[in-house]
């Protein structure tokens, strides 16, 4: 099932992407667990809303604004 996510949801590619990017940084030490924890929290919080805004979203313009949304403020974090 998660990987059917993966496969069909553009949020859950760029969600996965950055999960590896910050688990890669709390691996190599570059990151507390408590940050590492935090973070995934917040992550997966803005996954699930912006998963839930391209559902009623009418274009796909406006799709493809959530997506660069979603996927800026995971790399910010």
């Amino acid at each position: 099932m998660f990987e059917n996510k993966i496969q069909s949801e553009e949020a859950w590619k760029i969600y996965k992407l950055a999960y590896k990017k910050y688990y890669a940084r709390y691996i190599k030490g570059n990151m507390s667990k408590a940050e590492f924890k935090t973070w995934g929290e917040q992550a997966a919080a803005q996954r699930d809303y912006t998963t839930e805004l391209l559902k009623t979203a009418k274009s796909e313009e406006e799709k493809a604004c959530h997506i660069e949304a979603f996927r800026n403020r995971l790399n910010r974090q």
